[in-house]
């Protein structure tokens, strides 16, 4: 809070200061301290105090304080501290005096407006069930419990990270909870769950902009509800995709598609996988989305030989190169075309691509729809009895 001026006062004994005098200047915007007196000091950055610390240090004073407490209430008071001790003992005392003297789970969750992990989980999964009455009324708990609809969203947030690195490691992860993530897990896939992070945290940036905090976070949830991959879009969670392609094996009819395709069989594909143009019309006809999709359109092909699939990749695509890309763009080969089948890309040149050609098809298309314009009758009569001209920019290629 010191001016210029007093920075500039203070120097002076900075430079030279006492024998006994140690100044210790603390900060949470040091770009505001002078780089005169920022020279002169030794800089120390603090971390946040883990929430463990926080919690040892809290249950340590209300035993010398003899003040009665559960340790469920303890955690959340650390965990809203946010890594400030300071903060924390201040919401301890809050907490002392809302509770009649005591620390207790109830009576914490109402001071600082929270919700049942359980809560949470039922809203996530009733979102993905596409359930919208049930979907309301919980919002309407959540408003008559006093809750802060930003901290839901927080812990929203918080669990769809979790549940990113469920299928990965159960670690740390209390049992009890493995059950209810299996669940929610099974219905929606990983790409999915990236999506509804992004939803989550662009919702809580936008909350302030919203006309209340319950009309931005309703919102957000159906913004969820939206963005659910479609029943026939092939998009389907990674379990439900193994108990498809189970029952696809076991039946012996073919399968039947709205495009003309080859058959499915994987020999035949396999065999058929020898050019560039089959490349591209299987990736037109099964790379359905996401960037495993542009990340096939935009690769050529070499060659596919003794089970390996070699692709270029232009280098200025090469962003594209993440093994999770690559490895959503394997998964799929292995299933459609061979389930030995390994994936290469290398980057280089990449000139005869999917997407050039869509580029193409699409310039061609526009050049159509724009001569059709300039012969159409009416068209020309208007720029001939008025004058007018056509705006090359506002013209959209016909479909």
């Amino acid at each position: 809070m010191l001016s210029r001026s007093a920075f500039n006062a203070m120097l002076k004994t900075l430079e030279e200061p006492p024998e006994h005098v140690k100044f210790i200047l603390a900060t949470t915007d040091p770009q505001k301290v002078p780089v005169t007196v920022l020279s002169r000091c030794l800089q120390f950055n603090l971390k946040p105090i883990p929430v463990p610390l926080i919690k040892e240090q809290m249950t340590k004073i209300l035993e010398d304080e003899k003040v009665e407490f559960d340790d469920r209430g303890i955690e959340l008071l650390s965990r809203y501290a946010r890594g400030s001790l300071r903060d924390g003992l201040s919401l301890l005392d809050q907490s002392i005096a809302q509770g009649n003297g005591k620390v207790q789970e109830d009576s914490v969750k109402s001071m600082l407006g929270v919700v049942d992990d359980s809560l949470v989980r039922s809203l996530l999964g009733v979102a993905l069930e596409q359930d919208g009455n049930l979907l309301v009324e919980m919002i309407n708990d959540i408003e008559r419990m006093g809750a802060s609809f930003s901290y839901v969203l927080d812990e929203m947030a918080t669990l769809i990270q979790r549940l990113s690195l469920f299928s990965l490691t159960t670690e740390g992860l209390d049992e009890d909870l493995i059950e209810g993530y299996q669940a929610l897990v099974n219905k929606t896939d990983d790409e999915h769950l990236q999506l509804l992070y992004q939803i989550a945290t662009v919702g809580k940036r936008d909350l302030p902009l919203a006309p209340n905090d319950k009309v931005g976070f309703t919102m957000l949830m159906l913004r969820m509800m939206a963005f659910l991959p479609a029943p026939d879009s092939g998009v389907e969670p990674k379990k439900k995709k193994t108990e498809v392609r189970q029952r696809a094996v076991a039946t012996s009819k073919p399968i039947q598609t709205s495009a003309p395709v080859r058959s499915v069989k994987k020999n035949q594909i396999s065999a058929a996988l020898n050019t560039n143009e089959d490349w591209k019309s299987f990736v037109a006809q099964k790379v359905s989305s996401g960037m495993a999709k542009m990340l096939a359109e935009n690769a050529e092909f070499q060659s596919f030989s003794e089970g390996v699939l070699r692709l270029s990749l232009d280098n200025e695509h090469k962003h594209l190169l993440e093994d999770r890309y690559k490895n959503k763009l394997q998964e799929l080969i292995r299933e459609h075309v061979d389930s030995k089948c390994r994936l290469e890309i290398k980057p280089g040149v990449a000139g005869d691509t999917l997407l050039v050609d869509q580029v193409v098809e699409s310039k061609n298309r526009l050049d159509q729809t724009t001569k059709d314009l300039e012969d159409d009758p009416f068209v020309k009569s208007l720029k001939s009895d008025l004058g007018g001209t056509l705006v090359s920019e506002s013209i959209r290629p016909s479909k």
